[in-house]
């Protein structure tokens, strides 16, 4: 029996109780509706922003490596919306036209929808409505970022509190989670302040920190971009 397969991803930075588990039981349930059989389904499955680089995406990198060894591999590649691919329009438009040349079908279940009629003709009603998708997903992720940068800047600057783990260095948070020098690093940020006042270079400074084994919040590799 022909193969399908299912592409799943969530974002790396939308916390750990996000899980591709849900796409892939979603998308299992539809291909089975279809007529497939769960030995005849491939999964493809990570955990990455969809702003990556395909080749930096090692699941979809291996996916795209299998259709380039047998282009005919798959019947049908199942993915919960057109976003999964990539949050890039490019990036999404390049692969949804590399699908379409090897004849691939892709079902969209957002859309509840083939790329390709029975007969094997592209549906350019689908073609037409995925091109859209594919820019109103990329505003829709930058505006949700834009509107949580807002959020995190009023509570600190009007509430005096921080959000998440990424405090400045030099700041901490309370048990109200308010916003603190921490005494320590704040010996550090001074310490940066007055080699800088002596004209000394970012990069000289992030050695001599290093030379002194000054420690970041994760790695002594990152001083030279912290005190930038």
């Amino acid at each position: 029996m022909e193969r399908v397969c299912i592409y799943a991803r969530v974002s790396s930075n939308q916390g750990e109780n996000q899980d591709y588990q849900s796409q892939i039981t979603e998308l299992t349930k539809i291909i089975k509706q279809h007529g497939y059989d769960e030995d005849n389904i491939d999964t493809y499955a990570e955990k990455i922003s969809g702003y990556k680089e395909t080749n930096d995406r090692p699941e979809l990198d291996r996916l795209l490596k299998q259709l380039e060894k047998d282009p005919t591999y798959y019947r049908c590649c199942y993915i919960s919306e057109i976003s999964r691919l990539s949050r890039k329009p490019a990036i999404a438009k390049e692969l949804l036209l590399k699908f379409s040349r090897i004849k691939l079908n892709l079902y969209i279940y957002s859309q509840q929808m083939f790329t390709f009629q029975p007969d094997g003709t592209e549906n350019n009603l689908v073609s037409i409505m995925l091109s859209i998708a594919i820019e109103f997903a990329d505003i829709e992720a930058k505006q949700m970022k834009l509107r949580m940068t807002r959020g995190k800047m009023q509570k600190v600057t009007q509430e005096g509190k921080v959000s998440g783990n990424n405090q400045a260095y030099g700041y901490t948070s309370d048990i109200n989670k308010e916003f603190v020098i921490d005494s320590t690093e704040s010996l550090i940020v001074k310490q940066i302040f007055e080699l800088y006042k002596n004209n000394q270079g970012t990069q000289v400074i992030a050695k001599m920190l290093y030379q002194q084994g000054t420690p970041t919040r994760s790695n002594t590799a990152e001083l030279n971009n912290l005190i930038k």
